[in-house]
């Protein structure tokens, strides 16, 4: 009854598996937000800025003659300046730390699908591979079944 079939024509008989091509990458996967630098050349020029600027108003209160009260209130001043500079770094490190976070999140999250991957392309080439190897056990099963029609 085989004998009179027409053969099956398998549309992807010249198709090439690349499933053995595929490799692991995911050790090569970094973090890019991992080394994130807080800019701190313009907190240094607030800082200097600030510092000229009560310098000057120091002077200006020594040349009118002004009390104590005058300084009070210049040091006041300079504190404050300072806290919002401190402020502004410690922003951007918090900034820096969630943007690190968050690409650690990726990273991890980019690997385990790399991984996922190969599994799948791995799994697809033994399942090539197995396919094979029932074709090969059929032709030999119709090679012996023939063997015994002929003996």
């Amino acid at each position: 009854m085989e004998a009179n079939r027409q053969d099956v024509i398998n549309p992807y008989d010249q198709v090439t598996s690349l499933a053995s091509m595929a490799t692991d990458l995911s050790s090569t996967m970094s973090n890019p937000m991992a080394n994130l630098s807080v800019a701190t050349k313009a907190a240094e020029m607030k800082i200097e800025q600030a510092d000229i600027s009560l310098a000057n108003t120091l002077d200006t209160l020594r040349a009118t003659g002004s009390g104590a009260g005058g300084a009070t209130a210049l040091a006041q001043a300079a504190l404050q300046s300072k806290k919002g500079v401190a402020a502004d770094i410690e922003a951007q490190e918090k900034s820096n730390e969630d943007k690190r976070a968050a690409g650690e999140e990726r990273l991890e999250q980019r690997i385990a699908e790399e991984k996922e991957e190969y599994k799948v392309l791995v799994l697809a080439k033994e399942q090539e591979n197995n396919k094979q190897w029932r074709k090969v056990e059929h032709l030999n099963s119709k090679l012996k079944n023939k063997e015994i029609l002929v003996n």
